[in-house]
């Protein structure tokens, strides 16, 4: 009866530790939320996309069929904003709910290959890490706290898959990896990853059970197949062959353009218009006839491996800056990996994660080195750094002596340590996040939604403008003046909207429409917005 007790108390001491690490996770991202925001590029389109298909309209963006975003998060954003009926506060309560639901996968992980302590300590620094909160919350596309929630749910449920064979974790792996696919397409290689790993370590560790290894992972591909699938279908349905995504030439080619800065290459390959001209590259169903990623690689090889030789040069200055992974954060992440011998399970559980940390990176190398595109990878180091603090702790416990307290001190002093380290970082980005956010489409969109007709068209670089005015939006494109004129009126364009900093950078053709003087006599000046991004002019386009 007194172990039962015990047992009961000490469950009760858990929960209640990491219900205040969640508080402190909800806190902050609350905190973070409540700053001014601005639904900008991918970020505005699953807002407006989830308003959209929950309001009867499908799953289209400005009257095209969505193919680039998958859908998972579009509903979920969607369900909020039946609810909030605000698209910034259906985007913001996204962002605090499952950033902080996040920690209880990272937690029940680190518990169960580490430890409770090593547990606690983790989730606290996923709580309070600026890369995943003011990052996410300023860079990112929102859809990152949700992905997250399922990927580590999809993580910890393929390890007990792995270890217990258990079917109804087959189908929760299934279920969570499934959801985190149709939230953001790189968790196919995830799929890949942890049903490989099952297959693997159970065929070797437990020959005699081959049949149910091969029934356990079946039934997770199983899961994942019958809920990806509408999705799927929806793509043969606009695409007219099977894909997994729509995300991949125009993906790989303007990622690699803003990996070499080169806006203006950017800005032409996205933006420019397709062999009709009357539809920009992103719409265009161009992009899935004439081009593929893989002609791009056969082109050029030695062009691609030297461009994912030139991201892996640039990864330190990503991932180990001082604001995301500091250097000094090896000392504990070493010892959370080698202070201890790894057993039979520790082996089993370290090259897990280390698999889950190195495979995706390497694959995501082809195309990016944007930060947001590593959370997963992030997660795992935070997760080492964290056993690695409870590995000093019990190294200067067994050094001064089993009855001393110091090591359970020392393993609070780090861990206070660090998170005053990341709350002092925060106002430094935060600070860089506002600068970055581009109020003065919010604002001139706002205008927009004063001064015009619900049934006109706006046209803007990026839908910005138009989600604010709640306006049909038409594409700005990348072209000369004589073809933009052309394009303008084929889709019944009423207003365009131009900054100055952004087209004097990457439209430099175009510069001349912010001079009165030059402007020729089919438009009128409408509206003139100044703030530290430049003027941003509305124009009318008049008959």
């Amino acid at each position: 009866m007194a172990r039962i007790l015990a047992n009961a108390d000490n469950r009760r001491t858990e929960w209640f530790i990491f219900a205040a690490i969640m508080i402190v996770a909800f806190a902050i991202r609350a905190f973070i939320a409540g700053l001014d925001h601005v639904l900008q590029g991918d970020e505005g389109a699953y807002v407006w996309l989830g308003k959209t298909l929950l309001s009867g309209g499908g799953y289209q963006f400005f009257g095209k069929p969505e193919l680039h975003y998958t859908p998972f998060y579009p509903i979920v954003s969607g369900l909020v904003w039946l609810v909030v009926r605000d698209l910034e506060l259906a985007s913001k309560a996204s962002f605090v709910v499952f950033g902080t639901l996040t920690l209880v996968p990272v937690y029940l992980l680190a518990r169960r290959v580490y430890g409770r302590w090593s547990g606690y300590v983790s989730a606290l620094l996923v709580a309070v890490a600026p890369a995943l909160t003011s990052y996410v919350y300023f860079w990112g596309s929102m859809t990152e706290p949700l992905y997250f929630f399922l990927l580590f749910w999809s993580i910890l449920a393929g390890l007990i898959v792995l270890e217990d064979g258990r079917w109804n974790m087959a189908i929760a792996t299934g279920i969570f990896l499934s959801l985190a696919y149709l939230t953001r397409p790189e968790a196919l290689s995830y799929v890949v990853l942890i049903v490989g790993y099952i297959l693997l370590v159970r065929l070797v560790r437990w020959r005699k059970e081959a049949w149910r290894t091969l029934g356990l992972a079946g039934l997770v591909i199983l899961v994942f197949v019958l809920i990806s699938l509408p999705y799927w279908s929806f793509l043969r349905a606009e695409l007219g062959y099977w894909s997994l995504t729509g995300k991949t030439w125009i993906a790989f080619v303007g990622h690699k353009a803003l990996v070499e800065n080169d806006l203006v290459a950017f800005d032409r390959v996205v933006w420019g218009l397709d062999s009709s001209g009357l539809e920009v590259m992103y719409h265009s169903m161009d992009k899935f006839r004439h081009y593929s990623m893989l002609d791009e690689l056969r082109v050029n090889p030695r062009l691609f491996a030297l461009d994912v030789l030139h991201n892996l040069r640039q990864m330190d200055g990503v991932l180990l800056s001082k604001r995301v992974f500091p250097f000094f954060l090896f000392l504990p992440l070493s010892l959370g990996l080698f202070r201890s011998k790894w057993g039979e399970r520790r082996r089993v559980h370290e090259l897990y994660l280390l698999l889950l940390v190195l495979a995706p990176s390497a694959a995501l190398m082809v195309f990016t080195i944007d930060l947001r595109f590593y959370h997963g990878a992030f997660i795992i180091l935070l997760i080492w750094v964290g056993h690695g603090l409870v590995e000093l702790g019990a190294w200067l416990q067994e050094t001064v002596g089993r009855g001393s307290r110091r090591g359970e001190g020392m393993v609070g002093i780090g861990s206070v340590g660090l998170v005053i380290y990341f709350c002092a970082i925060q106002p430094a980005v935060v600070r860089d996040g506002l600068e970055d956010k581009r109020f003065h489409y919010k604002e001139v969109g706002q205008w927009l939604n004063v001064y015009s007709m619900p049934d006109e068209v706006v046209m803007s670089r990026g839908a910005i403008t138009a989600i604010y005015a709640d306006r049909h939006w038409v594409p700005f494109p990348h072209t000369e003046y004589q073809d933009l004129l052309r394009y303008a009126r084929a889709h019944d364009v009423n207003y365009l909207v131009i900054n100055s900093d952004s087209f004097e950078m990457m439209r430099p053709q175009l510069a001349f429409l912010m001079d009165r003087k030059q402007l020729p006599e089919e438009l009128e000046w409408m509206h003139t917005h100044e703030n530290g991004a430049g003027s941003t002019v509305v124009l009318r386009l008049v008959d």
